[in-house]
């Protein structure tokens, strides 16, 4: 099959809410390809360049002025090309979903220090309270807690990599806007989430999910992903939330949510690995008047080609010299 780019090939990579900048193709090596934009090398695989959702520019766009960053990701790493969008976007601070923590570096095997703040990885009754007095707004807990002995209203992203005590959650993280919970959790209910009133992105994978309707109840919540929940079925009670952002990612028994089609506040869906769903099932996302990204798949590359051909979404970037560029400032990391 003849790829429809090359070495050499141009193209605007977005990076969210229809913007995007100029990239590179550097290198190609079966359906793997080096890209290089704003200073910043990657490796990704081509489906987005098979499927057209990163079009090929005429021009090269503007530079950028940006300080280097050498620990976004390992560059030797094979990213989707989604991962590699929410790269480009940590760099440019306009993501909703972050890329993992790195450099990371261990202090006496108990605290971790990372480009992502804090890993509490033992003994929480004794570093919870060192940590509530620093000036620290990310911790990650992997470490059993059976109660939280103080609060941590510093706190703003949070990531749960081992079983704790959820009921008290929202008392001990009163500011808390990001949290991600792990496998470490294994199972949660999500009636326990609904006090945290400032809850602006929920990042749920491999746990099992109890009431999951209770999340509608998070008024300012804008971005959530559910990935590897096998019983998750439906969607039906989120339609009434202001999302902005969903990623639906390996979800087998989950019905097709046409219910979703009155979320109008949508604009960047990603569908991974959502192999049960025809196309036609998928046409509720055609109604989404404010959409402007969506990672699909859903089985098969000519699938998956068939869903982008069928959508005004394909193609939602204009050529680069009419694009909206993105010129904020480089996310800031805590040290």
């Amino acid at each position: 099959m003849k790829l429809p780019y090359r070495c050499g090939d141009s193209f605007a990579l977005p990076v969210g809410n229809g913007r995007c900048v100029a990239a590179r193709i550097t290198s190609c090596d079966h359906h793997v390809v080096g890209i290089e934009a704003c200073g910043i090398h990657m490796r990704a695989y081509d489906s987005a360049l098979v499927l057209h959702r990163w079009r090929p520019s005429a021009t090269p766009g503007e530079a950028f002025d940006h300080r280097a960053v050498d620990t976004l990701h390992d560059p030797s790493t094979v990213l989707r090309s989604a991962k590699a969008e929410r790269v480009m976007a940590q760099y440019l601070g306009v993501q909703h979903f972050e890329a993992g923590p790195v450099a990371v570096r261990s202090i006496g095997g108990e605290i971790v220090e990372s480009s992502a703040g804090l890993r509490l990885n033992r003994d929480p009754g004794t570093h919870l309270p060192r940590i509530a007095a620093a000036q620290i707004d990310a911790l990650t807990i992997g470490v059993a807690v059976d109660a939280w002995p103080v609060a941590l209203p510093n706190i703003r992203r949070l990531t749960l990599d081992a079983r704790c005590e959820m009921r008290g959650l929202a008392e001990a993280f009163p500011n808390l806007e990001r949290l991600r919970i792990g496998d470490g959790v294994r199972s949660f209910d999500a009636h326990h989430l609904v006090r945290m009133q400032n809850l602006i992105e929920l990042d749920v994978a491999h746990v099992q999910v109890e009431r999951v309707d209770a999340l509608a109840a998070l008024p300012r919540l804008r971005a959530l992903r559910l990935a590897h929940i096998a019983h998750l079925r439906t969607l039906e009670p989120l339609e009434g939330i202001a999302l902005e952002v969903l990623a639906i990612e390996a979800l087998p028994a989950l019905e097709p949510p046409a219910a979703l089609r009155a979320c109008t506040s949508l604009e960047q869906i990603e569908l991974r690995a959502m192999w049960q769903w025809t196309i036609e099932e998928c046409a509720w996302l055609f109604d989404l008047p404010n959409l402007v990204r969506v990672e699909a798949d859903i089985g098969g590359r000519r699938k998956n080609v068939e869903l982008y051909r069928r959508a005004r979404w394909a193609h939602p970037w204009p050529v680069f010299s009419d694009a909206r560029v993105t010129s904020v400032a480089p996310l800031e990391r805590s040290d």
